[in-house]
């Protein structure tokens, strides 16, 4: 059964990415980052992302047309309206899989200045082709508590390599730090100009990380409408010290993180925030544990499925059986184990009929699976009017031809050549 293996990683490294990645829709996420801005007031950005797969697409000719808005509402203490900022936005989908896609979004970003006081923010979501409205998670902040602390809460952010240039962007899934192969930092900022030296851990569920921050720029953060993170070495009213701890995200693992910064090597007093690392795109069958492990039956012996079912922490045992076959195993993220489960996600979602209550299990499915999209796909009618799939990886040198003999959408393989 190791030859499957291989074979999955011949398909994922050599010939590209194969199957589209099909994972169920989350949707929309904000976030806020508050930092100084003088004696008497407060700067706050509210930041948001909405993935293609939220919107509603219409065909227009040959593109598909979408668009929303988003209106963020500030109320102070008494519930007295402030401030109200809006952003409307226009999107163009070239094809239906992109109008559908969880991988694609729309980000943006909104700009307060407000007093040194209690206040919360309401934001409004509207999408004009359905035309639903409806509200989405209100904040209730106190500044002088968020701010307190010499060492503010961190600003997690994504590195992106355009043309040999890095660029910095607000990671801006609500606070938390993905999940990914992508690369992700942190940018902590710090009111007093005096600290030199920064000491972080981060503590998950199996270990602590340390590290110990001499990376910094003087100056006032910016953030723009493309939610690229700046820091202006020009004096301004909030100027902070600031300090990276890059590529963090390929030591993670999922689940909740503490964050503990402090001036000296002992941590006292030191600030404390809490996250979380989210597999942000996680395939939707990995949410079934069971169900996941039955799968490797596709590329593994019996019997190391069979150890893994049996095993106390069944999904502990899932993950390390993966981690064994990762072939970049600089990182936490496993690249061969998301595309194997992406192909059995699409497997559920394109290859279940009435007459196959489980896509994965059709024998569509399972090639799907061990060997990716195929090359071609022929399709036509017998004259008994059975359907059949002729199935061509030029790769693999290989052609599987499937027959719809009842016309319900269950197609057995019938030939192999």
């Amino acid at each position: 059964m190791r030859i499957k293996i291989y074979l999955l990683l011949v398909i994922l490294f050599v010939f590209g990415k194969i199957a589209l990645s099909q994972n169920f829709p989350i949707g929309i996420y904000s976030e806020y980052n508050l930092l100084p801005y003088d004696s008497s007031n407060v700067l706050l950005y509210y930041s948001f992302r909405v993935n293609n797969s939220f919107l509603v697409f219409e065909k227009v000719g040959d593109e598909y047309k979408a668009s929303f808005s988003l209106i963020v509402e500030i109320y102070d203490s008494t519930d007295q309206f402030i401030k109200r900022e809006s952003l409307e936005n226009k999107i163009t989908a070239k094809t239906f899989a992109e109008s559908n896609s969880n991988e694609i979004s729309t980000e943006g970003l909104l700009k307060f200045i407000l007093k040194n006081d209690k206040f919360s923010i309401h934001p409004i979501y509207t999408d004009h082709n359905s035309r639903r409205e409806f509200k989405l998670r209100n904040h209730v902040l106190f500044p002088k508590e968020l701010l307190k602390h010499k060492i503010l809460s961190p600003i997690i952010l994504e590195e992106r390599k355009t043309n040999s240039e890095i660029s910095l962007h607000l990671s801006n899934y609500d606070g938390s730090i993905p999940f990914s192969n992508s690369s992700y930092s942190m940018l902590f900022p710090v009111t007093d100009n005096y600290i030199d030296t920064l000491f972080v851990t981060l503590e998950t569920e199996i270990d602590t990380l340390s590290f110990l921050l001499t990376e910094y720029i003087n100056g006032s953060i910016e953030m723009n409408m493309d939610e690229v993170i700046k820091v202006s070495n020009s004096k301004g009213k909030s100027d902070t010290r600031n300090f990276f701890l890059r590529d963090l995200s390929h030591k993670l693992i999922e689940g909740k993180l503490k964050i503990k910064a402090g001036i000296n090597e002992k941590l006292k007093t030191p600030a404390i925030y809490h996250r979380e690392v989210k597999w942000i795109n996680k395939p939707g069958s990995l949410n079934n544990i069971e169900f996941a492990i039955k799968m490797l039956n596709y590329i593994e012996d019996g019997a190391v499925v069979s150890s893994i079912r049996k095993s106390k922490n069944q999904t502990t045992s899932l993950y390390n059986y993966w981690e064994k076959i990762d072939p970049l195993k600089e990182t936490k993220f496993n690249e061969l184990m998301k595309e194997f489960y992406d192909r059995v996600d699409y497997s559920i979602d394109n290859f279940t009929s009435i007459s196959v209550k489980n896509g994965a299990e059709s024998d569509r499915g399972k090639i799907w699976i061990v060997y990716g999209k195929p090359t071609t796909i022929q399709r036509s009618n017998s004259i008994n009017g059975r359907v059949s799939e002729i199935w061509i990886y030029d790769n693999l040198n290989k052609t599987y031809t499937f027959i719809d003999k009842t016309g319900t959408g269950k197609f057995v393989l019938a030939e192999i050549k």
